[in-house]
Formats: structure tokens, sequence, C-alpha cells
């Protein structure tokens, strides 16, 4: 529905009112695909003309500006999404790597000794570290939440 093009004749639109030839030129795109473009955004509602003498000038609708706005949003939500399993993926291969390394320190007895200092000593970096992981979580999904809200708002 939406193609990179369209998006960025909306961005484009979304600051001042434009000709065909003028898009065409701002985006490196021929008249015969910007006007293609702003036929269908004419027909979707998004975009309205404007004729002052010889010249045609396109305008963002009220309805172009909120599916913009949208679009925005829907972009941040998904790099948050991205963002958030990358950041709980990066923890769990963490805490794999600790308990295979765990497991092998643990094998003999006199490695147990190093083992329960080298323990000590780590299991207080780890519970900050979830708690570091949890707190760039929480606020990631609030994030997302009110991207979500305000998508469903308008």
């Amino acid at each position: 529905m939406f193609s990179k093009t369209k998006i960025e004749i909306l961005k484009k639109l979304n600051e001042r009112n434009y000709t065909t030839s003028e898009l065409s030129k701002i985006l490196g795109k021929s008249k015969s695909t910007i006007s293609e473009h702003l036929n269908a955004l004419y027909k979707m509602g998004l975009v309205d003309k404007e004729r002052h003498s010889k010249w045609v000038y396109y305008k963002i609708t009220n309805k172009g500006k909120k599916a913009l706005e949208n679009l925005e949003a829907l972009i941040l939500i998904m790099g948050s999404v991205f963002a958030l399993i990358g950041l709980w993926i990066y923890y769990i291969f963490k805490q794999i790597k600790y308990q295979a390394r765990e497991v092998v320190l643990s094998k003999t007895v006199v490695e147990r000794s190093i083992y329960t200092t080298y323990k000590g000593s780590t299991t207080f970096q780890k519970e900050p570290l979830f708690l570091i992981f949890l707190i760039i979580s929480t606020f990631l999904i609030i994030f997302i939440v009110y991207l979500v809200y305000k998508i469903i708002r308008r």
C-alpha cells in the first residue's frame, strides 16, 4: 500500500505544497512516476489538489498527516520491539555462557574452591545486570504501549 516513494512524497508535502515537477526534481524520480503516486495518494484521500493558474499544487490532507504519523509510530514500535528482543536474547546467551562456565569450573575438587571464590564475586555482578535489563525492558514496553495507544487514539 505505502511504497517508499509515497512516504517520501507525504513527508515532503507535510513541509509545504509542491507541484509534480518540483517533487520530481527533489526526489529524483520521473514526473510520470511521481504523478502515478500522487494520483494513488489522491484517490486514498491523503493528498489534495489546488489549482493556481496553469500549475497544480498538491497538499497533504489531515488524513494524510495522520497516516504519516501512524507510519512513523509503527516504525518506532517495530524498532523498540526488535531492541527488546535483542536485549533479552543477549541476556539469555550471556546466562547460558555463564552456566556453561559454571559447569566447567565445578568439575574437579581443586577447581571447586576456586569456583566458590569466583562464584561469590560474579553473583554480585550478575544481579545488577539483570536489574539493568529489566529496567531497560520496562521502559521499552512502556514506550511501545504509549505508541500503540497514540495510534489507536487517533
